[in-house]
């Protein structure tokens, strides 16, 4: 009885080897052989053989640096002000203050301090704060010092090892921890039952589970696919992105997060050389076993698989194959045989490739085709040399999407330590969360869009802007406007302003009051004067220029524009774009201008006191000029022209108006909901309208006022209850009390108070009477309005 409990003893110490070797913690296996090798007697000479062998193993790999019984390391001395800082670090991390912690915690890891447990402690505190990948890279060192002799401190970190590589979706490795605790203790903090719960999501689902986790497919829809996946005897990832719209590149990260390593998809560019590690080996071998290496950099042979947790695979590939270095990668069954076809020369090889759909027809954008190629690449490519590499595509899918979307800018930030890459979207001035990129490709990411911008992408410290121009398969250019800003921590941001080259609108869909519109047409109808248009950046200050453009572009007029950039294209205009490397400035354009028999010129920002002159000079000598000035209202716009140094009375003569513009979220027309105010919100409106000479706010009757509010949101307004935008608008329009305010430099209150008196109404005002109209709610017009 008492051998039969002590081989069982045996037979679980040996496990917990085999676990130690797979996690490439050779040396607490050889300990734990050396001490089975003092148990083992005589009369066991299998078992005593098997454990010299293995101990023998380790050493060869070690290079025979291995530790013994004899030779363990023991934890350092702990001195009293280092155990306090760990008392109090343990503290904040209790109270939620996980950066302090953080903070206090780090230096300790250059001393000699238990670093187990300092490394524990952080990434306990890296948990809290979700960086879940700084997260496992310290509980991963927790467990692999070599002086971790508490139990109960080793139980627990494999417990939070366990729980983080579930949080990343990598359930393999949680798993594998997971029984490293069941080893020791089933009943530790359930660990048993949580293995086998993860099992159950391996065995039904697998990699497949993080797609349901990012909420790209239902349970249910996984579970139908997986059957009919089954029941045609067809790959699972081809039902997906036939019959789901699941993106070859989300089952990519999907893999990539699942098994902890990088997602290689075919890539004919990197298709060299033959590996001679492959010499001698038959083609078949390779499909039938579902790897291949596929290249070597640096002496490291890169080997695609299509399982990674396949022991007996590891074990073939150790075996077959004559290198010493392996790194693997996970890749899909259909590139893996992509890559043996092209290393083999096979009939199906990289020829078959190019006949495939590109990369946008694999995601399906049926609507919006974006060919994201610079122009120059498209001029000189044939379509044999179009790059189908992951970074490649991956920048291609994040602009596909964010053109589709309708979004202005896209924000790629690069998140500290092992965090990777957020990607947001501007979409009606908002950003929304668009989609996390792992680590492995943060560096790659961004190199891919400095190189199409032209940028050094050796330089990381600092800012760089350029410009990417992309032809759409519909005919149509885009432009992305390029900014690099360097981040702490040795990263990068980047930032794409999307220049959609779309036609102008017209002043009628400007969104204008009837007798602002009216207005607005009278002054440009003026054969000579300055028109403003004021406003923050990213009010919609070109759009509205152009539209006033457009209300003027016909054959009897020469219209000249300076921008930067050009950002809307119109027939008949004729647009400059400065660049100042070679000095090709708004002030040096402009003086061209007024050399080349214009009527109407344009100036896509006055930006300081030489180029507003020579505006208001232009306007002066028989022009019409428009401009843009950044400005919070009408009335402030002609204080700032005067602080500029122009002359009053030469501003004040040439003054036709200044036109005031903010942006707002318009209710979803589909699924706003309507709703009868109360008295103290009515009140409110009358209160934030305020007093107006002219326009006043009243209501005949206060019982039967309807208001709108966002909805609960639908498929047109992607859930959010806002569609599109409209603008609101104040207008001042020149005259004489205002000349002579302007005249004798008068306050701004001044001249928005005459403004009124004549007419104007104010941002707020305009903004509160598109509220009565159940264009947009309260609450927008309250985010851009003081």
């Amino acid at each position: 009885m008492q051998k039969s409990k002590h081989s069982q003893e045996q037979r679980v110490k040996l496990a917990e080897a085999d676990l130690y070797i797979d996690q490439g913690l050779n040396n607490e296996a050889y300990i734990i052989y050396e001490g089975l090798l003092q148990q083992v007697k005589d009369d066991n000479p299998t078992l005593k053989q098997r454990l010299m062998t293995r101990m023998n193993e380790l050493r060869t790999l070690e290079g025979g640096n291995v530790p013994s019984h004899s030779r363990q390391h023991e934890p350092a001395e702990q001195s009293e002000s280092e155990q306090r800082i760990l008392d109090n670090a343990t503290g904040l991390i209790t109270a939620g203050f996980y950066q302090e912690a953080t903070k206090q915690l780090t230096p300790l890891l250059t001393g000699k301090f238990d670093l187990a447990a300092v490394h524990a402690k952080i990434g306990e505190a890296c948990l809290g704060m979700s960086k879940l990948n700084s997260a496992l890279d310290h509980f991963e060192k927790a467990i692999a010092d070599p002086r971790l002799r508490n139990q109960s401190l080793k139980m627990d970190i494999l417990d939070r090892l366990a729980y983080s590589y579930e949080c990343v979706g990598a359930l393999p490795a949680a798993v594998h921890n997971l029984e490293r605790i069941a080893l020791v203790d089933p009943r530790f903090r359930s660990a048993a039952n949580r293995r086998q719960s993860l099992k159950a999501i391996i065995n039904s689902q697998g990699y497949l589970y993080n797609l349901a986790q990012d909420n790209l497919i239902t349970n249910h829809a996984l579970k139908l696919a997986l059957e009919r996946a089954s029941l045609k005897q067809e790959n699972v990832e081809n039902i997906l992105i036939k019959d789901y719209g699941i993106k070859k590149l989300q089952i990519g990260m999907a893999l990539s997060r699942y098994y902890r390593m990088p997602f290689e998809m075919f890539d004919r560019e990197k298709v060299g050389q033959r590996p001679s590690c492959i010499t001698g080996i038959n083609e078949r071998f390779f499909r039938t076993n579902g790897f291949i290496p596929i290249r070597e950099e640096e002496g490291v042979i890169i080997v695609a698989v299509r399982k990674p947790d396949d022991i007996h695979l590891r074990d073939i590939v150790l075996s077959v194959l004559r290198a010493l270095n392996f790194k693997f990668v996970v890749a899909l069954e259909e590139d893996i045989n992509l890559y043996i076809s092209a290393l083999y020369n096979s009939s199906d090889c990289i020829e078959n490739v190019m006949q495939r759909d590109d990369f946008f027809n694999n995601l399906e954008l049926a609507e919006e085709e974006i060919l994201v190629k610079t122009v120059e690449e498209q001029e000189e490519e044939d379509e044999s040399s179009v790059s189908d590499s992951i970074v490649v595509q991956l920048v291609n899918k994040i602009v596909a999407d964010g053109v589709v979307q309708g979004a202005s800018d896209i924000h790629i930030e690069s998140l500290q330590e092992k965090e990777g890459v957020q990607v947001r979207f501007r979409i009606d001035g908002e950003c929304h969360h668009y989609q996390t990129i792992p680590y492995t490709y943060k560096r790659s990411l961004v190199s891919r869009i400095k190189i199409l911008a032209t940028l050094d992408i050796s330089e990381r410290r600092l800012p760089q802007d350029g410009k990417i121009k992309l032809a759409s398969t519909k005919g149509d250019d885009i432009e992305l406007r390029v900014a690099t800003v360097p981040t702490v921590g040795g990263n990068e941001d980047v930032i794409l302003r999307i220049l959609s080259k779309n036609n102008s609108v017209s002043l009628n869909d400007m969104g204008f009051q009837e007798e602002t519109l009216a207005e607005a047409k009278r002054l440009l109808a003026s054969p000579y004067g300055l028109f403003i248009v004021a406003g923050p950046t990213g009010s919609g200050k070109t759009t509205a220029l152009h539209a006033a453009l457009r209300h003027l572009n016909s054959p009897n007029k020469k219209i000249w524009t300076v921008e930067d950039p050009v950002e809307i294209l119109q027939e008949g205009l004729r647009q400059v774009q400065i660049d100042r490397k070679i000095n090709l400035t708004f002030a040096s354009v402009l003086r061209a201008f007024l050399r080349a028999d214009p009527d109407v010129i344009m100036v896509g920002e006055t930006r300081d006191p030489e180029t507003a002159k020579i505006v208001v000079e232009a306007s002066l000598t028989g022009h019409l000029v428009l401009s843009t000035l950044h400005t919070n209202s009408a009335a402030e716009t002609v204080t700032r022209l005067l602080g500029m140094g122009i002359d009053p009375h030469n501003f004040a003569d040439s003054l036709l108006g200044v036109l005031s513009q903010r942006l707002v979220r318009r209710l979803c027309r589909s699924c706003r909901t309507a709703y009868s105010p109360k008295q103290l919100e009515i009140d409110g409106l009358l209160d934030e309208y305020g007093d107006h000479p002219l326009k006043p706010l009243e209501f005949e009757d206060r019982q039967n006022i309807t208001l709108y509010q966002p909805g609960d949101g639908c498929e047109k307004c992607k859930r959010s209850g806002y569609s599109g935008r409209s603008a609101i608008h104040e207008l001042l329009s020149n005259n004489d009390p205002i000349r002579k305010l302007i005249v004798e430099n008068g306050q701004v209150i001044e001249i928005r108070q005459q403004a009124m008196a004549n007419g104007m109404l104010t941002l707020k005002q305009d903004g509160i009477l598109k509220v009565l109209r159940g264009v947009t709610s309260i609450k927008q017009i309250r985010g851009v309005c003081a």
